[in-house]
């Protein structure tokens, strides 16, 4: 599978986070950073398919423990057969019929941290388990191509492009407040005038689309599938 790729780097290499998973060197910490991606979407279905606060964060984290760790789930995942996130919901739909026949959640536990203030925010309480699933991976996949956005900029030493963006488009976006004005954000983050602040913010736009494709692309064949799986995900984002 030919990947095309952003400048990203998982620690030092090109590697997607799934393809780490079967190098030794990367493995521990790319199962850390997919559960750190994907733990939200697994304590939002939990939630909506009747779960208190703390009995679904307890039942997130031995989900991780006993299907991720002990089960290597990811290390299973193969892009030619399908989907990450059909696979982790399908394994998270058997790991509640299991701790239903068990009743009782014991042993050592993976633990993984949940800001679940964060999770529990803007839950629908109409909204189909699956349906809210799907919401809250397309959030995170979204939450990891910002990220990863971010790193690219500061590193390239243009904290005033990425500054811009949050200002003018990222923060008014995601806590429905006005943007700033160009000509504000201009003279305070060394821009010449407002047109080439704007230019600034559109390159940071364009970049965060990039990555959003290859965090799909992270969890998906690069074929038809992977488009297919993006469109879907741009929908639930009401992109």
């Amino acid at each position: 599978m030919t990947l095309t790729r952003t400048n990203a780097r998982f620690t030092q290499t090109s590697y997607t986070l799934i393809g780490a998973l079967h190098d030794d060197r990367y493995s521990a910490k790319a199962i850390e950073e997919l559960m750190r991606i994907y733990w939200p979407a697994v304590y939002a279905y939990l939630r909506r398919n009747g779960h208190g606060r703390d009995e679904a964060a307890e039942l997130t984290q031995s989900f991780f423990h006993k299907k991720v760790l002990n089960g290597q789930l990811f290390e299973r995942f193969d892009v030619e057969r399908g989907r990450l996130r059909s696979l982790i919901l399908r394994s998270l739909k058997n790991h509640l019929v299991d701790e239903h026949r068990a009743q009782v959640v014991r042993g050592k536990q993976a633990r993984v941290t949940l800001d679940l203030n964060q999770v529990e925010e803007g839950f629908d309480a109409n909204q189909n388990p699956d349906d809210l699933f799907e919401q809250r991976w397309a959030t995170a996949q979204l939450e990891e191509a910002v990220r990863r956005c971010e790193q690219y900029f500061r590193r390239s030493g243009r904290d005033g492009h990425w500054d811009a963006f949050c200002d003018r488009i990222y923060h008014p976006t995601i806590n429905n407040t006005t943007p700033t004005a160009y000509a504000e954000l201009a003279p305070r983050l060394g821009f010449r005038n407002a047109a080439d602040t704007a230019a600034a913010v559109q390159l940071v736009k364009r970049r965060v689309m990039a990555f959003l494709r290859e965090v799909v692309l992270d969890t998906t064949q690069e074929s038809q599938d992977s488009q297919d799986e993006f469109d879907r995900m741009m929908r639930r984002l009401g992109v």
